[in-house]
C-alpha cells in the first residue's frame, strides 16, 4: 500500500499519546515465535510520525536492531532497515 502525502499531512506524535500507548500494548514482542529476532529489535517510540490522508491515519515508528544484520550484496543495502507501521481507518 503506497500513499502520497504533503508535509502538512504529517505530524510527530507525543510518546505519551493514547495511540502510542495502545501500540505499545498491542505489540507483543515476547509472543513472537522467533524470540532471537524479537529480542534484537528496539522500537523508537519517540519517533512516531502520524500521517492522515482521506480519512486514513498511518503511524510509522523507526525500528532498529541491537545487533544489526549485515548482508553482503552489490544490489541491496548492507544493513536491514525496519519500520513498524499501523494503519487506522474509520468505517462509515
Amino acid at each position: 500500500m503506497l500513499f502520497s502525502c504533503s508535509p502538512e499531512d504529517t505530524a510527530v506524535i507525543n510518546p505519551t499519546d493514547a495511540i502510542t500507548n495502545q501500540l505499545k500494548k498491542d505489540l507483543k514482542l515476547d509472543q513472537f515465535k522467533n524470540q532471537t529476532f524479537a529480542k534484537n529489535l528496539v522500537v523508537n517510540w519517540e519517533s512516531i510520525k502520524r500521517t492522515e490522508k482521506d480519512g486514513i491515519e498511518i503511524y510509522e515508528m523507526e525500528v532498529e536492531e541491537k545487533n544489526p544484520t549485515i548482508i553482503k550484496s552489490n544490489l541491496f543495502q548492507n544493513k536491514l532497515k525496519y519500520e513498524l507501521i499501523s494503519i487506522r481507518f474509520t468505517l462509515i
